[in-house]
Order: structure tokens, then sequence, then C-alpha cells
């Protein structure tokens, strides 16, 4: 069950409209942090927890579980907190980030509105852009563990979508060409695949490896622990922003 207060409807109710949820939560982070809006947003997948320090200033933490509609982390890995972090740019002006240490997983079993909400909740204070990260298995043979790879395209095998009733949304450039171009130029030897999702908790077999190769697969998410990334991005695009 995810955690609400007793004024906020609960995501497990399929009546309960989760974008409301998203906004409940949405206040809560701007009341707890202090900061009205955020630009911009990064969830952080398994491995990545040290990643947030990096981007600028903590202005503030939360305790996921205290924001409407999050649980507490159950994996790895994953942090307990979500921050808002100011960022300042070269040319002096101000952007701020809602860095998100932890996100619920498909195959834990809390249906695929909870694993969405993290990514509505930053649409909903303000993000326009948002990075998603994952620990996943390489399905070339040349990319060594701990290669970074850009995500350029998936393969949603798991069967389930974010999206409810006629919501019809373009995936074509489901993720930001321009904002690999950007990463590029930071780092040229970065590389670029198609990232497979199977539902899990269990590993693929080695004839579900050959298929998600043959179908143009680089990278599948049941050889580690991120299950989530193509819903996560389909209900980002539904929201009209970038990832």
């Amino acid at each position: 069950m995810t955690t609400t207060p007793a004024s906020t409807p609960s995501l497990d109710d399929p009546t309960t409209d989760p974008f409301l949820v998203a906004r409940a939560a949405a206040d809560h982070v701007a009341e707890a942090t202090g900061v009205d809006g955020h630009d911009m947003a990064l969830v952080l997948g398994s491995g990545w927890g040290g990643a947030a320090e990096l981007l600028g200033d903590v202005v503030a933490e939360i305790p996921t579980h205290e924001i409407p509609g999050f649980t507490a982390a159950s994996v790895a890995g994953h942090l307990s907190v979500t921050r808002s972090i100011r960022v300042e740019r070269a040319d002096g002006s101000v952007r701020h980030a809602l860095v998100l240490g932890s996100r619920t997983h498909l195959y834990e079993g809390k249906g695929v509105r909870a694993v969405v909400h993290g990514v509505r909740t930053a649409a909903a204070t303000g993000a326009e852009t948002v990075i998603l990260t994952n620990g996943a298995g390489g399905l070339r043979t040349e990319w060594s563990a701990g290669t970074p790879v850009l995500i350029a395209d998936h393969l949603n095998l798991t069967g389930r979508s974010p999206l409810e009733g006629p919501t019809f949304v373009d995936l074509s450039e489901v993720y930001s060409a321009r904002l690999r171009e950007l990463a590029r130029r930071v780092d040229p030897t970065l590389t670029e695949g198609v990232y497979a999702q199977f539902p899990g908790p269990h590993y693929e077999t080695p004839a579900e490896v050959r298929m998600a190769r043959t179908a143009g697969a680089t990278s599948s998410a049941c050889r580690r622990r991120s299950r989530r990334s193509p819903p996560a991005t389909a209900a980002w695009r539904s929201s009209g922003s970038r990832s």
C-alpha cells in the first residue's frame, strides 16, 4: 500500500485520479523544501546515490515515504530521501533540481501507478526535463561492466502501460535527441542503445536474451535491478515534457 495523508486519495483505489495525488505530492515537496517549483528532475537508479551531491547545493532533504503516494525504498542501493538541489549555471542563473533517491519497481506488485508516480510528481512541481538512470545488463559483448550508455529507445516487454483511457502519446522520439547530444558534448565517448524491459523479478532466460537482442535491444532490465524506465518515460511524455 502507498503512504498518503488521510486527506489524499490512495493510488491503490482505481477511482482515484493519479494526477491529483501527484499534485498533492508536489505541494508537499514545495512546502517541505521552501522551493516553489523545480526546473528539472533526476531519478536515481541502483548505484547512482552519490550523483546528487555532484549537481550543486542541497537545499532540503525529505524522507521520501512522507511524500503523498510514495513508499519507503525497498531495494538495496536506493536512497530513502528526496532532495531539492540548487544548481548555479555558468551564466549565473539558478535552477532547482528535484532528485528522487528511490523509486518503485514494477515487480514490487504495487501497480504501475506507483511505478510512475515519481515522474508525475516531478512534472507537477514544474520540471520540464527528467533524467532517468538505472542499472541494466548489457547485451553487447564489447561493453564491460559499468559502461555508461545513453538510452535512445526502448522495448517495453512488460505488457503494462501507465496510461489510462484514450491517452494517445507520441513515442517516436521518446528519449530526447537534444539531451543525448548535450551529454556527448560533455563526454564524446558515450555510446547509446536500446533498452529492453522485462517484468521481473526473475531474470530472463537465454532464449529471452536472444529475442531481445534480435529485436534490437542492447541492454536488458532483468539482468540487473531496474524495471521501470519505459513506463516512467511514457508517463513523463504524456505530461508533454522531455526525458
